[in-house]
């Protein structure tokens, strides 16, 4: 039989022709995808996606696993690691908290598969997007303490356990400091035994149980957080601990009186609660700078707040207030001396929580802002000072101690902290909960005594 015109055709132009009786994958699924049919090809053209792959997940994965063994030496550890590890409890941001050389030794690291991908002619700016991309995701997720991985993607394909980790394998490393130092894929902690051997239970486990996320700033979470709270002093209590101190969240007029809830819950405890407020107190005092003739006092109002006021007036220095309503309540504590500000002269301010941007604007340039809240006040002015929250630096002697304050300089500690290492340093046996403070003279003197030194201006 001669060839038809259309075979000849195909044969002219050499195409082949297309059978006669299509068999399996002929027509389908080319037919129905029409012209995103390539996309199926996509996967087997893409050279520098698996060349990443490769190229991550072999020199990069192994590499980092050593390297971070390395960093658990006591020399590299004392030295640097141990600042990534003061979050025990992490969160996506510890991921990127590093001391500068760690960050450099990273940089490098990640960077092979960038630079080698470059020399091979196999870069793309969408590789490169990706695959920092891939790197930032899977630090963050592994650090975010919220274990979400379902359960049924390891079922589906089992060998994936050990190519990727997950936020409760991560977290143990951060709990126990000797397992699981992989970056991303387990398969060198399983190799090397390093892999911790609760890894699989708290996974299922964490997958089980109800979080619970207390919320400080709702009333109806209060008994939630403070249940929290008396579990943890009677459990120090359990461990023979001198002093548990009460900082930041953890104390509040309206939280728990202070800390004073505890002590007539329990009044036979022998561990005693500290809020350090008489530290506060005495560092926010010497912050004003000698000669100063008076001020401007702006925050919400607190048994710390009354004291301050309460000395400076002492001392014949006049305490100016915003509002009408805030100089009612310290005058009943200050024989009427506080004062209504008519004109916001003062270049001394004393702020708290609750000092709005607004607020700011109206002092004159130069002026000091020392907070005596726990945290800092929001700085608005570029031509004025803020001082650091009442803290102090911690003195040489003191290793592997670490504060959470991120608003702080590294080795500078609240003064709430600080004042219960000092209570147990000083072996005083008293609280100072509730409406109690401490003699504000004496615990900065002893505070002075054990090496560590009081901290200002933050800009």
């Amino acid at each position: 039989m001669l060839p038809n015109l259309d075979t000849v055709q195909q044969l002219a132009s050499g195409r082949e022709p297309m059978a006669s009786k299509p068999g399996l994958l002929t027509d389908w699924p080319w037919t129905w995808l029409g012209s995103y049919k390539y996309v199926v090809l996509a996967p087997w053209v893409i050279h520098s996606t698996y060349s990443y792959m490769v190229k991550d997940k072999s020199p990069v994965e192994f590499l980092y696993y050593w390297l971070h063994r390395a960093l658990h030496h006591h020399f590299l550890y004392s030295r640097y690691h141990s600042h990534h590890h003061s979050s025990i409890v992490t969160e996506p941001i510890t991921s990127v908290i590093h001391p500068f050389g760690e960050h450099i030794a990273y940089f490098m690291l990640f960077a092979i598969p960038l630079l080698t991908t470059l020399w091979t002619g196999t870069a793309s700016l969408l590789s490169f997007a990706g695959y920092i991309t891939y790197i930032d995701f899977m630090n963050n997720m592994g650090h975010c303490n919220f274990e979400h991985i379902p359960k049924w993607l390891f079922s589906v394909f089992p060998p994936l356990k050990y190519l990727m980790y997950t936020p409760s394998y991560h977290s143990l490393h951060h709990t126990q400091f000797r397992t699981n130092y992989s970056l991303f894929m387990p398969f060198y902690d399983y190799i090397y035994g390093t892999m911790d051997k609760s890894s699989d239970a708290l996974y299922e486990s964490s997958l089980l149980r109800k979080e619970e996320v207390p919320d400080y700033y709702m009333q109806w979470q209060r008994e939630s957080i403070n249940n929290l709270i008396e579990d943890a002093i009677l459990e120090a209590e359990e461990k023979g601990v001198k002093v548990l101190s009460l900082g930041l969240l953890n104390q509040g007029e309206e939280l728990n009186r202070n800390g004073a809830l505890f002590i007539e819950k329990y009044p036979k405890l022998s561990i005693n609660i500290v809020d350090g407020s008489s530290l506060a107190i005495a560092l926010v005092l010497n912050s004003i700078p000698k000669g100063t003739t008076e001020i401007l006092f702006r925050g919400s109002l607190s048994k710390v707040a009354y004291a301050i006021v309460c000395a400076l007036c002492q001392k014949g220095i006049q305490v100016a207030t915003f509002y009408e309503n805030e100089k009612l309540k310290l005058s009943a504590v200050t024989q009427n001396k506080v004062i209504v500000a008519k004109s916001f002269t003062q270049k001394v301010w004393i702020v708290g929580d609750g000092v709005s941007d607004d607020e700011q604007l109206n002092a004159p340039k130069g002026t000091l802002f020392i907070p005596f809240s726990q945290f800092p006040p929001k700085k608005t002015r570029n031509d004025a000072f803020y001082y650091h929250t009442p803290a102090m630096l911690a003195p040489p002697s003191l290793h592997n101690l670490h504060s959470c304050e991120n608003w702080l300089p590294r080795r500078v500690m609240s003064a709430w902290r600080v004042a219960g290492i000092v209570h147990a340093l000083e072996g005083w046996d008293v609280h100072e909960c509730g409406d109690t403070i401490f003699n504000v003279k004496r615990i900065l003197e002893a505070a002075l005594r054990h090496g560590f030194r009081p901290t200002t201006v933050s800009t």
